[in-house]
């Protein structure tokens, strides 16, 4: 964990090999670290290099874009009818991407409802992209479906195959928004400890431990423990 940009050196060595596996991981990648704006850059530069990309290089620019303020909703819907008019047979991943998108409108357009509906048809479509997972876990949240919430967020972890920092982050806080402080502080404790400094770095998990001491929930020895930490 203290040592991301090594990983990410070597995973974008790989994809600038032209492979397509390699490039689509590299990509992921950036995008689990929340590094946006570095996808957006790169995963087009990637695609340019690599023969016969997938359509989930533009899918996470275009997410990333939007996880930046620089795509609109709008944005969203028009790519989904652009991917609804090439889906075809075989074509899964332009169908998923296309259900995803029209998931993240109807989230913004606060039809939580309806964007579950669209992110469990992607997952169905495409069941090994990490980022629907993800996602849809955060729709779950949004409908106070925390358990099922943080189930979702899980199997994207175990399909990136690494910890997503964020996606963790946001468990702590359904635990906390279910009031079980006890549970949100363990996970948190969890983390930070096998994290290390790389871990503290890179994601404000304080958010939570805050949180915690200011509705009193944490012992004395744990706010001596974040006090030192």
């Amino acid at each position: 964990y203290d040592r991301d940009d090594v990983t990410i050196a070597i995973l974008r060595r790989a994809a600038e090999t032209g492979n397509k596996d390699w490039a689509t991981r590299y990509i992921r990648r950036l995008y689990q670290l929340d590094y946006f704006q570095d996808v957006v850059e790169e995963a087009p530069r990637i695609a340019a290099l690599t023969a016969d990309a997938s359509e989930d290089l533009h899918a996470y620019a275009l997410i990333a874009r939007f996880e930046t303020g620089d795509a609109v909703p709008a944005d969203l819907i028009s790519e989904a009818e652009q991917l609804e008019a090439e889906s075809g047979r075989g074509r899964f991943r332009e169908k998923a991407w296309a259900s995803a998108f029209r998931g993240l409108y109807a989230m913004e357009s606060g039809d939580a409802r309806g964007a579950d509906t669209f992110l469990a048809q992607a997952i169905e479509d495409y069941p090994a992209e990490p980022l629907l997972h993800a996602i849809h876990g955060q729709i779950l949240a949004d409908l106070q479906r925390f358990e099922p919430a943080r189930e979702r967020w899980q199997d994207a972890q175990d399909l990136a195959g690494a910890k997503w920092r964020s996606l963790e982050h946001r468990a702590v806080q359904s635990l906390i928004s279910e009031g079980r402080y006890r549970a949100a502080f363990d996970r948190s404790m969890i983390a930070v400890d096998a994290g290390g400094a790389g871990w503290r770095k890179y994601y404000p998990w304080f958010e939570s431990f805050v949180e915690l001491l200011i509705r009193g929930r944490a012992s004395a020895g744990e706010r001596a423990y974040v006090a030192n930490t």
